[in-house]
């Protein structure tokens, strides 16, 4: 798998989140993020759903050891490329140990910066 298949997988499994532990329509999803129609004039339910949506879309980050790369989007393609070849040697015998880790018990989480300068 490649690590957009990691991104989409995630991004799916929130989506069934979304539609059936809290019962909310997924109105628009792409390959970074997820629309919901909750029905709600009140902006302070809609802020308790979101975090609601949040705080269990992360929940797949805490059973895992999680490798953080922040970075800018000066060259994103050499961070894309950088990441496959991690993501992609972690796949490999994916039940293998690295230093006592299992592989499948890693996680990547990007963070892009914009930098507004």
């Amino acid at each position: 798998m490649h690590l957009l298949g990691e991104k989409r997988e995630i991004l799916q499994s929130t989506v069934d989140l979304v539609q059936n532990n809290l019962n909310l329509e997924v109105i628009y999803g792409d390959t970074d993020s997820i629309m919901i129609y909750s029905g709600l004039d009140d902006i302070a339910k809609a802020t308790s759903i979101a975090k609601k949506v949040i705080q269990e879309g992360l929940e797949v980050f805490r059973k895992k050891h999680v490798l953080v790369f922040i970075s800018s989007l000066d060259s994103i393609e050499d961070e894309i490329s950088l990441l496959n070849s991690i993501y992609e040697r972690l796949q490999e015998n994916s039940k293998e140990s690295i230093k006592g880790f299992n592989k499948e018990d890693f996680k990547i989480l990007w963070i892009p910066i914009k930098c507004m300068c």
